[in-house]
């Protein structure tokens, strides 16, 4: 190996190990273009990029093969751009959609030739763009393939003719493509080579980076030799050796700083950049995509937007495997605190990437890793920091030139030396000295998820502008879109909860914020559904100064600020009206105006969106506001389509015909006829068991391990009881409790003990031994669990409770299938068991599936045909999975099943507890509007939650085998409901009546508008329909025209002869109002 010529104070951190890398000379006698021919040279067969193949395989670009493909475009390059005289070191923007090595080869092309690249984000307005080419000197620009990039340009030259009519343009050239310098055509070959690298001087511009572009006009930056070399230090300060190890790149743009730094660090210290395959159109990134690209190509850190991986974390697959990595690496927003801490405790390493464009690295890149303390990080010692007190325990951090690390931008001095301050400020960790955080921005930068920036400042002075509006602030840290908070003139004034009034205002400002938009970045523009108006009731604050106080107007708005983000799936732009009628002429007419609306360009029919520019907010927007104008002009229910329904139809042709096709049902269970749905539910039987069902074969003696439960779905009401009385059960030796991982990213301990907390249950029973909490999913193989535990599991588990299930009344049966297709891998995992008896299955169902039952006898507890269960979604899931269970048995003798059809549940028996999102619950808090409280005197056979799980529990030990393999789990001595309708009474001091007088008393609560009456303030409301659908006068039925259950088999059983149990009465009733106070619900 050749022993490199290193600064004598540079640790000694990188290619420790390397048989492939060695060091280039890092002691400043080499710039960028002379470090990467080195690396080249003395190292030609280390990686450099690594890519999937379609096919599968993965190829790799080593140090040689790249740098021919570099001289190749300097050739290319040479020949298209004749550089004289003063232009001898043009100045070249880069003007394309993100593809990393592609654009890699433009960059290093031109650093080659001693040009200088400026690389230019895609996201600009050509207004903004228009501004870098003027005050970059901008010569050249080389172009990107995609019509959007082309049409964007094209605007901005236009804004420089009309703006400077004598002046002349930059020439526009093709971006050097893959293909053309990795495989170079006869004629490139045989062009002159390459004159040997002069350096232009340490004061010479290396490169041009613009600012954030989240002003009016991003700020273009150029870097001197001097401050961009002094990257090749950077990465021997960090936690890593880097070199070998394999950086995903896939979702970084190659415009930003962080896109440029992995470049000089593969050249100084041999990391390695995984990317997607070069294409046009360019691979556009998801997180589905990028989980599989990363993977193929066996990326060691994960560099990407916060985003990115808070969709990571819904997935257990993709957390696995992100945990056997080395970690990721994030940067440009905050992290969602909740996604963070579970990654965490799922063995993921998070690294905090903190710089700006001026300086380059703050923070140490690469770090070790942090545990808990991820959303921190420390000062790089490459860097020079003075942190100056900013007041309230935060700082400002001003970059000092030091030997390692020099800012190319100077705004202010520290003890007489230049240095930048970067108008950030940072807070230190309670406990831990040298560990800092972004507390936030000096000029209030607003930092998104996505990674994007937004300044409010020269935006909100547009937006001022208006005679309608004193002031405004905008918001959005964390969240995926800007929006606004206005302030309007005295005389416009008015309560912005009139929606007719706050419409009529955001159209009278629209030409206001459509200028604003026009000057800034995409991911900055607002839309008319994220203006909030003040409230005359919540005026604005100001400082001496006249200007708004920012923070506090935020915190004051924080509810509004917080509504608007929740209901952006439905309050969308209304602006285009609707088809009149969905066809196929009108809605490709409508649809095709929505799109060109929100991308603002005249996008064709047949071509891929993506292609011009569309984002996901954009996306977001198109699909809202199709579903809005389909939800105000026909009674189609649109919550079943899916969230990525337009990146699985990527034009307005497929998009139209998707809503064409939708609208007329052949998307919708809803328009099923009864046999259609009928032969719907068993076609989902059959398609269950169309697999071979597993054959016992018992393989290992007993392990004397006991009765061992495998529980399912634990962290709801129910499953919650089921997992207490698993564990009071001194005859249960473990207990296995798999859920699913949370959507918003909370580990599992801290969501079980959550859930035993809100129910009034003791938290200390999850410090039991036998307790094993797990997250993971039966649809995955091994239940998505580590092997060693899955192989645990399949050795002891005796019994299996399956809760777990989703609970949505408005899905059709399709929408199920996941929570089938879990059954059936339960079935599977029970007949696979080694034991001489497979574990009994236990089936929570619903007495839903007897939604249809007639007659004058009690439903017995046996199965049913597909005729009584037809209705809604869940219900004929629940008999589908009846169904298979009652199949399976009739095919595998020793395959044992409990089908529980679980009435109506109410309040436990000590504690009350009773979900206040639930009927009975909502009817009694209305009360208060309503002033009385229906009553009836036929029985109810509810039963509280704690009864019915200890009981549940029980039936599962117990070798019970009812006749059919199904029991109904209802209060065995039902009362009348309305000695549980006088204790309410009197306790809320309100006259009992006939259900149909409560209801017209709703009802006109709906109707009146003037009342002040809401869902969100009587819950009962967003049920209304359901109260109108509810009989109470079917002749033999319960009260509230529910099914009358026989429940023979349940008194008969073992387990119910086993608890003590009474008759509802007013000390439940009482006990239910306590429980809902306690929770501030009454």
């Amino acid at each position: 190996m050749v022993m490199p010529k290193i600064h004598p104070s540079l640790p000694q951190t990188q290619a420790l190990n390397s048989d492939t890398f060695s060091l280039p000379p890092l002691d400043s006698s080499l710039n960028f273009a002379e470090v990467m021919e080195w690396t080249a040279t003395h190292s030609p067969t280390h990686p450099l990029f690594k890519y999937p193949l379609v096919d599968g395989g993965v190829r790799t670009i080593c140090w040689a093969e790249a740098y021919k493909a570099v001289l190749a475009g300097c050739k290319i390059l040479r020949q298209r751009i004749k550089a004289s005289g003063e232009a001898s070191r043009p100045v070249v923007g880069i003007l394309s959609i993100s593809d990393v090595i592609p654009y890699s080869m433009n960059l290093l092309s031109c650093f080659r030739l001693n040009f200088v690249p400026f690389p230019i984000s895609a996201r600009n307005s050509s207004v903004a763009l228009a501004h870098l080419i003027e005050h970059a000197c901008i010569t050249h620009i080389l172009l990107g393939r995609d019509s959007s990039m082309h049409d964007l340009l094209q605007s901005a030259l236009s804004v420089l003719r009309e703006k400077h009519p004598e002046s002349t343009a930059p020439e526009v050239l093709p971006m050097l493509q893959f293909d053309e310098v990795y495989s170079p055509s006869t004629e490139t070959v045989q062009l002159p080579e390459v004159a040997p690298f002069v350096s232009a001087g340490p004061d010479a511009k290396a490169i041009i980076i613009h600012s954030s572009g989240s002003t009016a006009f991003p700020k273009p930056i150029a870097w001197p030799n001097r401050c961009f070399d002094k990257f090749q230090y950077t990465s021997f300060f960090g936690g890593h050796d880097l070199t070998g190890l394999v950086l995903s790149l896939h979702t970084v743009p190659m415009y930003h700083m962080m896109g440029i730094y992995p470049l000089y660090c593969a050249a100084a210290c041999g990391l390695v950049v995984s990317a997607f395959q070069p294409t046009h159109p360019v691979i556009l990134p998801t997180s589905d995509n990028l989980y599989t690209a990363a993977k193929s190509t066996q990326s060691d850190i994960i560099f990407c937007v916060p985003s990115i991986l808070e969709q990571w974390a819904t997935n257990p697959e993709y957390v696995q495997w992100l945990a056997s990595r080395s970690g990721a690496q994030f940067g440009g927003g905050p992290l969602n605190k909740e996604v963070g801490d579970y990654l965490t405790s799922q063995g993921v390493n998070l690294f905090l990437v903190y710089g700006l464009t001026e300086t380059g690295a703050v923070a140490t890149v690469f770090p070790e890793p942090a545990g808990y303390d991820w959303d921190y990080f420390t000062l790089s010692k490459s860097a020079t920091v003075e942190l100056i007190p900013y007041g309230d325990k935060t700082y400002e951090p001003v970059i000092v030139p030091s030997e390692f690390s020099v800012p190319c931008v100077f705004n202010t001095t520290v003890n007489g030396v230049p240095a930048y301050a970067t108008s950030d400020l940072l807070s230190p960790h309670p406990t831990k000295a040298g560990l800092w955080k972004v507390f936030g921005r000096t000029d209030d930068q607003i930092m998104h998820s996505t990674g994007e920036k937004t300044n409010p400042g020269p935006l909100e002075s547009i937006l001022n502008q208006d005679e309608n509006i004193m002031s405004s602030v905008m918001f959005g840290r964390g969240k995926f879109q800007a929006g606004v908070i206005i302030d309007p003139v005295p005389k416009a004034q008015f309560d912005p909860t009139n929606e007719a009034k706050l419409a009529e205002f955001r159209n009278l400002i629209w030409p206001t914020v459509e200028a604003m938009n026009a000057y800034a970045p995409q991911h900055s523009r607002l839309f008319k559904e994220m203006i909030i108006v003040a409230n005359p009731l919540k005026p604005f604050t100001y400082t001496s100064k006249n200007t708004p106080r920012r923070g506090a107007i935020i915190n004051l708005y924080s509810d509004e600020i917080e509504e608007a983000y929740a209901a952006v799936d439905k309050t969308t732009q209304s602006s285009i009206p609707p088809p009149s009628e969905w066809n196929s002429t009108q809605t490709l007419k409508f649809v095709g105006l929505v799109v060109r609306s929100v991308l603002g360009k005249d996008v064709p029919d047949n071509v891929d969106i993506f292609q011009f520019g569309c984002d996901s907010l954009q996306a977001t927007w198109i699909r809202n506001s199709i579903l809005r104008a389909l939800r105000d002009s026909s009674s189609v229910d649109t919550r079943s389509i899916k969230e990525n329904v337009v990146y699985t139809n990527t034009s307005i042709s497929s998009l139209s015909n998707f809503f064409v096709k939708f609208a007329d049902g052949n998307t919708s269970d809803d328009s099923f006829s009864i046999p259609e749905r009928m032969a719907l539910m068993q076609s989902l039987v059959s398609k269950y068991l169309t697999k071979h069902l597993p054959v016992h074969q018992p393989r290992s003696p007993p392990q004397g391990s006991g009765v061992v439960f495998l529980v399912t779905g634990t962290t709801g009401h129910f499953g919650s009881h089921i997992l207490a009385s698993l564990i009071e059960d001194a005859t249960v030796a473990r207990i296995y409790a798999l859920n699913r991982p949370s959507s918003a990213g909370q580990a599992i301990g801290a969501r079980q003990a959550q859930a035993f907390s809100s129910w009034g249950l003791d938290v200390t029973l999850l410090k039991a031994d036998k307790v094993v909490l797990l997250e993971g999913d039966a649809l995955h193989d091994s239940f998505g669990l580590d092997e060693l535990v899955y192989n645990e599991m399949t050795e002891s588990v005796t019994h299996i409770i399956h809760n777990a299930w989703t609970v949505n009344f408005n899905l059709g049966v399709n929408s199920f299938e996941d929570n089938i297709r879990s059954l059936r891998r339960l079935v599977d995992f029970s007949l696979g068991s080694p034991l001489d008896t497979p574990p009994k299955l236990a089936f929570v169902s619903s007495i839903g599936v007897l939604q249809n039952a007639q007659g004058t006898v009690a439903v017995p507890e046996a199965p049913v045909s597909a005729e009584i269960a037809v209705g809604s979604g869940y219900a004929e899931s629940k008999w589908v999975a009846e169904e298979i269970l009652r199949r399976v048995e009739a095919y595998s003798p020793t395959f044992n099943a409990l089908v529980v059809r679980v009435g109506q549940l109410c309040g436990g028996t000590i504690t009350g507890s009773w979900s206040t999102t639930e009927w009975f619950p909502a009817l009694v808090q209305s009360v208060k509007a309503t002033k009385c409280i229906p009553t009836d005197n036929k029985p109810v056979s509810w039963i509280p939650t704690d009864l019915a799980a200890s009981i549940l529990v029980k039936l599962t030990s117990s070798s019970f085998k009812p006749k059919g393999s199904i029991v109904h789990l209802i209060h065995p001595d039902p009362v009348a409901f309305s000695i549980l309708a006088d204790a309410i009474a009197s306790a809320l001091d309100v006259p009992t009546v006939a259900y149909n007088h409560w209801l017209s008393r709703l009802q006109i609560l709906n109707d009146d508008k003037g009342n002040g009456a809401s869902a969100e303030n009587i819950r009962a409301l967003r049920l209304l329909t359901f109260f109108q659908e509810m009989s109470s006068d079917r002749p033999t039925g319960e009260a509230m025209g529910a099914v009358r259950l026989d429940c023979t088999q349940l008194k008969e059983s073992s387990a119910l002869q086993s608890v003590q149990y009474e008759p509802l009465g007013a000390v439940n009733a009482q006990r239910w109002l306590e429980y809902w106070r306690s929770v501030d619900f009454l």
